[in-house]
């Protein structure tokens, strides 16, 4: 299947030190101009003297906006990695809870404690969200 429509790209065109930025079709259609020795090509928001232009080049091709993944949904793809049968994702679980606990039992003042005890729950509601 031809996914070419999904795909866009960027030209450059300098006209009298002016650069403007175009898209695969306004390129095209500029080409045309040039082949045809047509002296304007004129777009919506501008119109380009060919006979004044300097440099039009290629600069990339990229994927629409439409088609692109936005950054969420590719973190999580990339956070998630590869998932664990329930039963084993619930020993795990108890697992790092049990080192969790005993590494914030260790903690011998008072204010550490009760800090500790805080951290602690924290890190139990956060791993009874993910069970």
């Amino acid at each position: 299947m031809n996914e070419e429509y999904k795909h866009d790209e960027l030209w450059i065109v300098i006209v009298n030190k002016n650069e403007y930025e175009l898209n695969k079709e306004q390129a095209s259609v500029l080409k045309s101009a040039i082949e045809m020795g047509t002296k304007f090509c004129h777009f919506k928001k501008f119109t380009i003297n060919v006979s004044y232009l300097e440099e039009f080049y290629f600069v990339k091709k990229f994927l629409k906006p439409e088609y692109q993944l936005d950054k969420q949904s590719v973190f999580r793809e990339e956070e998630q990695g590869e998932l664990l049968p329930p039963e084993e994702a619930i020993k795990k679980i108890a697992e790092i809870r049990a080192v969790l606990i005993h590494q914030m039992s260790m903690r011998t003042s008072k204010n550490t404690v009760t800090e500790s005890n805080k951290k602690r729950n924290e890190v139990l509601n956060q791993l009874e969200k993910i069970k």
